[in-house]
């Protein structure tokens, strides 16, 4: 079933049609907002428009909305974003051959599921805190703060086991866009080894990148992890986008 969507489009000032970047929230029962975003400027900033979408499990829409994300991981909330992202182009506002999907934590998983669903879409992915392997993190439980019972119904072999097909460490050989990984591991909410795992698997077939912050959070409070974050991200981003 369709939904309407909201989202806010941010383009740079003096800059006809620029590159774009693609940049879902993290939660995933959370949502962006027209107020001010640090890392929204960032983009900007660099020249950058920057899409944010209110996908179908975000919060402050009503429970029907919100529900509707519920075991759809990977499916329809992922589907939004590319709807979306669709929309943007079609009105001539931004480059329609030049896009990167940035994001952290939830919003890492779907653009590391961007990357082998939709390979032709992006010339660079950027996962920030991301998640690569679904049934890994449910057979673990909530130890690191996802409510997995909105993902699937663990007590359902079957559908634990198809959250494999929404895994982007499934899928390597389906990817074509350069990933830049970024995870701390102090990280108490995405477990690290999601990064790392992905890495170790995709660096032989793909041009990946892992970028592991000591002693960093899941937010990266400290100064030093948000300059690494931003110095990997500037150049990654140059590289891939204005080249």
């Amino acid at each position: 079933m369709g939904k309407k969507l909201t989202g806010y489009l941010t383009i740079p000032n003096g800059v006809k049609q620029p590159p774009l970047i693609v940049y879902p929230h993290g939660g995933p029962h959370a949502r962006d907002y027209k107020y001010f975003d640090p890392q929204l400027q960032y983009f900007v900033s660099m020249g950058y428009a920057v899409l944010q979408v209110n996908f179908r499990g975000s919060a402050g829409f009503g429970n029907d909305f919100e529900t509707a994300g519920y075991f759809q991981w990977g499916k329809r909330m992922q589907q939004d974003v590319y709807d979306a992202m669709d929309w943007v182009i079609g009105t001539n506002r931004v480059s329609r051959d030049k896009a990167c999907i940035v994001g952290g934590s939830y919003g890492g998983y779907v653009a590391l599921t961007a990357s082998f669903q939709q390979p032709e879409r992006f010339d660079c992915v950027v996962s920030i805190a991301g998640l690569s392997d679904l049934k890994t993190m449910v057979m673990n439980g909530d130890n690191f703060g996802f409510y997995t019972g909105h993902i699937v119904d663990v007590t359902n072999e079957e559908a634990v086991e198809k959250l494999d097909e929404v895994s982007a460490i499934n899928y390597i050989d389906k990817i074509t866009a350069p990933i830049l990984l970024i995870h701390g591991n102090k990280d108490t909410r995405v477990d690290y080894n999601q990064s790392e795992s992905f890495y170790d698997e995709a660096k032989r077939k793909i041009d990946v990148k892992y970028v592991e912050i000591k002693n960093g959070t899941h937010f990266f409070d400290d100064n030093e992890s948000q300059q690494t974050l931003y110095r990997e991200m500037t150049v990654f981003l140059e590289t891939h986008l204005k080249h």
